[in-house]
């Protein structure tokens, strides 16, 4: 199933709605800031993506009914999707490790090295 949360599946167009502006006041107003913490579990690049959708409000009914029937496939397999979110992230942190600095310069021989490596390092794991 290709999800496409952040896509309007029925225009087939990007992810284009109302932004509000005024995001940072909307977050104080509302004292969101405890959910917004509580919502990316300290997962920076996860707050982002939090911020970005919900200052995106959707406004097409089909869309909104699309993004509700994902949450419920995604709350029954709660499990699934938290290991999917976990490779990336131990991927991220295992390259942050890893860093070589200027020896890591992208040749197409690093590149593939370093990919056999972390591919090593996810079925090892």
């Amino acid at each position: 199933m290709r999800v496409q949360l952040l896509n309007d599946e029925h225009t087939n167009r990007e992810f284009k709605s109302l932004h509000l502006t005024n995001w940072s006041e909307l977050v104080d107003d509302f004292g969101l800031e405890p959910i917004l913490n509580i919502m990316s579990g300290g997962d920076q690049f996860f707050r982002n993506v939090v911020i970005d959708v919900l200052s995106r409000p959707l406004l097409d009914p089909k869309s909104i009914f699309y993004r509700q029937q994902a949450l419920k496939d995604v709350l029954k397999n709660r499990h699934v999707v938290e290991k999917l979110y976990e490779t990336p992230v131990r991927v991220r942190e295992q390259k942050r490790r890893n860093w070589l600095g200027i020896l890591g310069v992208k040749t197409p021989s690093n590149v593939l090295h370093g990919a056999r490596n972390y591919l090593k390092y996810l079925l090892t794991d």
